[in-house]
């Protein structure tokens, strides 16, 4: 009754008082208060609202179901609330704070649920800007203790004109549950400052951040200790015709750790990869995955919030692989962290670890991930791996068996060892440098390189990648093109490696319709251990405009490959014929023709004869089918699809579409999908998809209505 013994000065103040009344019944008693604070403050500030007031509100519900003959039906409610509020208090200061409140609903499974609020205060001036912020996250799910996140910091930042740009930050967040004992119990306390500074034609930058992390459960401390320094130079020379840019950084890091027990580290990998592959088939320890990957850092880069370009739900018909560069460290967990919770969503997917010491050739690790949430909610893929896991490369590979679920994508990869309290020292030297040179208003030669190495207790790394190119254009018609890379790669700890590659190509343009173009590619890749291998491969593009209405492109490529320890040889081609036909201004015609083949010197071959035909038509701007068929001679599979896409009005639009596979496994697929934009505050979408196969029948439909004021 303390609460009401006071007299409101106001209704606002009444309806403030009345919440603060109510909420202790309440199982999210501490978040809700906050929520009504919050409320009281935007009633205070602004009593009732008007069109034009600096509220927000989004409202989302999502309902989807799915069956069928061999799966029972199951469904999934998902909603969430967020209210927002932003306030200019002046020119110079402003106020802002939202609450999110988000539930998931499965027939089936767990029950989850999040209170998220959060408060921000930003003042700026010609000297200085500050911000300071706060927030809590709540989150409950059936079965498990309610986890609870608070944090808050500040970040103050100069914004003086001609001066160097200085940023000084503290942040702070504590962790928590309510079992008892308690699982999570720790605390981290961040802060770092940065100095930049551009000088005619250099740049500085200095950069120091401290960590400190406390875990009651563990009992242990870790304390991290980061600073980079790095000058940078770029410069043109002679009207344009010199351009030179250079950098050299120097990174170190301190890394301390107390325990009672031994813990989990994180490895500071210097290198994350990804690549996919098409399979058909599902995804077995004994799954062909070998291959190179290309280079993706933001796997590594320490941000765990937003995507590094990888959905696991992408193509039901590729393998996707996340792979990290470990250095032969006795690797003991591996995890992935997912922008979203699965909610059940694991169960189609298909996950496996691979370890590779080149890079290259993948055997089999290990299997079985969970499946938990960090301390910040964000789901994560967890592989303990068993003791010796001590290659140079770890791989996930995973595939998906539907593409119904929401895409969930990859933001990092971790790989920890398991050591008791220790203490770790990595510095980093990292040098680049690129230049060019236009000889002539034809001829163009440029020049890059990347020295990295990096100095752990374990041993020294160095990386070293060089690559020199050359371009001249003899006339309008030709072009040619030369390039010479080398990538080396040593360590004290395994042997060294060295990738050289050759190329020469030639671009012609005989005709105005015409376009040709010629390459051809050595590659030697050696390795101290006796791992040599060599490619040689030879490609061509010919583009031409038959017809107005008429175009045709033919590519062609054939590469050779020798295993010297293995003692093979595999030879590959391929061709691939395409056409485009406008035969009116509201009908087009695609053709597709491709042909591979490949052999191995141990009496392996492999062809594949595929063909494919799309036809659209579009009646009007509102109307517009397409209609493709397509299928593969030496399989013996075909398929037919289409859609019809209809624009009712600007606020209306429906797509139907069919597909039709044939082969020794027949299935029918039919769907639909409308979108209704019924006013400026609310749109609904849904879809329904229905299978017919031979294993049995399938469905599954999905709804959603959004709500935005």
């Amino acid at each position: 009754m303390r609460v009401l013994s006071r007299r409101a000065a106001s209704a606002d103040q009444l309806i403030c008082d009345v919440l603060e009344f109510m909420l202790p019944a309440n199982r999210y008693i501490k978040s809700l208060i906050l929520l009504s604070s919050l409320l009281c403050l935007l009633l205070g500030s602004g009593g009732v609202g008007y069109a034009g007031d600096p509220f927000g509100f989004i409202g989302n519900w999502n309902y989807r179901e799915n069956g069928g003959d061999a799966v029972d039906s199951t469904s999934q409610l998902n909603h969430s609330y967020s209210l927002t509020y932003m306030k200019d208090l002046s020119a110079a200061m402003a106020f802002s704070g939202s609450v999110r409140y988000s539930e998931t609903l499965p027939s089936e499974g767990t029950e989850t649920r999040s209170l998220n609020p959060s408060l921000s205060f930003d003042a700026r001036s010609d000297l200085f800007s500050l911000n300071l912020n706060a927030s809590e996250s709540r989150s409950e799910q059936e079965g498990t203790p309610e986890r609870v996140t608070d944090a808050w910091g500040v970040n103050l930042s100069s914004q003086m004109e001609r001066w160097p740009s200085v940023r000084f930050y503290f942040n702070q967040s504590f962790s928590t549950d309510d079992s008892q004992p308690k699982q999570i119990d720790n605390n981290t306390q961040t802060s770092g400052a940065s100095i930049e500074y551009g000088y005619s034609v250099f740049d500085f930058l200095y950069d120091v951040r401290h960590s400190l992390t406390t875990d009651d459960i563990q009992n242990s401390e870790t304390e991290n200790l980061d600073q980079t320094a790095q000058v940078s130079y770029a410069q043109t020379f002679w009207q344009g015709r010199v351009t030179i840019a250079a950098s050299q950084q120097y990174q170190t890091t301190e890394n301390e750790v107390s325990s009672v027990a031994p813990i989990y580290i994180v490895y500071p990998s210097t290198s994350g990869l990804f690549g996919t592959q098409a399979e058909f088939g599902a995804l077995t320890n004994t799954t062909d995955v070998d291959g190179l990957l290309a280079t993706n850092l933001a796997l590594i880069d320490g941000d765990k919030s937003n995507s590094a370009g990888v959905d696991v739900f992408d193509n039901r018909f590729e393998v996707r692989k996340i792979a990290i560069q470990v250095d032969r460290e006795d690797i003991r967990r591996l995890e992935l962290y997912l922008d979203r919770e699965l909610n059940g969503d694991n169960t189609q997917l298909t996950f496996k670890v691979f370890q590779s010491d080149d890079g290259e050739n993948w055997s089999y690790l290990s299997n079985s991930p969970t499946f938990p949430l960090d301390i910040n909610d964000r789901q994560l893929v967890r592989f303990e791996l068993p003791t010796g896991a001590k290659q140079k490369y770890l791989m996930v590979a995973v595939k998906t068996n539907s593409t119904f679920p929401a895409a969930a994508h990859v933001t990092e990869i971790e790989a920890s060892t398991f050591e008791p309290g220790r203490s770790r020292d990595t510095t980093t030297l990292q040098t680049q440098f690129n230049g060019s040179v236009r000889l002539s208003d034809n001829w163009t030669v440029s020049y890059s390189l990347r020295r990295a190495e990096t100095q752990l207790d374990s041993g020294d790394t160095v990386q070293l990648n060089q690559s020199l190119i050359s371009s001249y254009r003899l006339n309008e018609k030709v072009g040619f093109s030369f390039g010479v890379s080398e990538n080396t790669d040593s360590s004290d700890n395994s042997a060294d490696q060295t990738n050289r590659s050759y190329s020469v190509a030639m671009a012609t343009q005989p005709l105005s319709s015409v376009n040709f173009s010629l390459g051809y590619t050595h590659s030697d890749n050696s390795s101290d251990d006796g791992r040599d291998k060599t490619t040689d491969a030879v490609h061509s593009t010919l583009n031409a405009a038959i017809y107005p209405d008429l175009t045709a492109s033919l590519s062609t490529n054939w590469s050779q490959s020798e295993d010297n320890l293995a003692g093979s040889e595999t030879n590959n081609f391929g061709a691939t014929f395409n056409t485009t036909a406008y035969l009116s201004p509201k009908t087009d015609l695609n053709t597709s023709l491709s042909y591979t083949e490949s052999d191995s010197s141990d009496g392996e071959t492999s062809r594949s004869e595929t063909y494919g035909v799309t036809f659209g038509y579009r009646p009007s701007d509102m109307l517009l089918f397409n209609l493709s068929f397509d299928g593969d001679l030496e399989e013996d599979t075909s398929s037919l699809s289409g859609s019809s896409n209809w624009i009712w009005s600007r606020k209306l639009q429906s797509q139907f579409g069919f597909s039709f596979d044939f082969g020794d496994d027949t299935s029918q697929q039919y769907n639909g999908l409308l979108s209704w934009l019924i006013s400026r505050s609310l749109s609904m979408q849904s879809s329904a998809n229905y299978m017919v196969a031979d294993e049995g029948n399938g469905w599954n439909i999905n709804a959603s209505f959004n709500m935005i004021f």
